[in-house]
């Protein structure tokens, strides 16, 4: 196994910007730091969820599958799409002692949890990608088993390190996006995004 390479490529897709980077970013920003970490434990869990399922057999099933894979297509698409209009659409509250300083409506944990989830978990090119990487990292002359524990807690480790990273200076700069008219902005432009991901998810083919 070259575990070198395998942890560089694990760093650099977890750290590339996508549906769960931008989640975390927009939590951390609107309901602080402790709040995003929750949505980040959501997202872990759909990960390891979807690799487990490629371990087992069940991604090459799915694959293989043109229905599975174009529903579990568009209903990823498509919750992305509403959380982009809901994200858009969001109005904030201000404060008392200023108009111009917004105050985000609370959120509970267990919706963030579910809600990252979600994104995590409903993307089938996800394991489309487990299913490709990988086997090219496993020695077939070795117990399969440990080997698998070690890459998927490895992209585990890899993928909470980066929206750990990212939900940190998002909240870093969370009072410059208190000021309504930044708010409305920051919303606008993070929902459109949102919308965008989906729309690319539902488009897309299994390659």
């Amino acid at each position: 196994m070259d575990y070198a390479l395998f942890l560089t490529i694990c760093l650099l897709t977890t750290f590339t910007p996508g549906p769960a980077i931008l989640l975390v970013i927009r939590n951390a920003t609107r309901y602080g730091i402790g709040k995003a970490l929750i949505g980040v434990l959501g997202n872990l869990t759909a990960m390891l969820t979807m690799a487990t399922l490629s371990a087992i057999g069940m991604g090459a099933v799915i694959l293989s599958s043109l229905y599975l894979f174009t529903a579990m297509k568009l209903a990823g698409g498509a919750y992305l799409i509403y959380l982009g209009i809901r994200t858009w659409r969001s109005r904030n509250q201000f404060s008392q002692h200023s108009s111009h300083v917004a105050v985000i409506p609370p959120r509970s944990a267990r919706s963030l949890y579910a809600e990252a989830f979600m994104i995590g978990f409903s993307n089938p090119k996800a394991i489309a990608f487990y299913t490709a990487l990988f086997p090219q990292f496993i020695d077939p002359h070795q117990t399969i088993a440990p080997q698998l524990l070690v890459l998927g807690a490895t992209f585990a480790c890899c993928s909470l390190t980066a929206l750990s990273s990212y939900a940190l200076l998002a909240h870093s700069v969370k009072g410059h996006l208190a000021k309504e008219h930044i708010s409305r902005y920051f919303n606008r432009i993070t929902g459109g995004i949102f919308m965008g991901f989906g729309l690319s998810l539902m488009v897309s083919g299994r390659v």
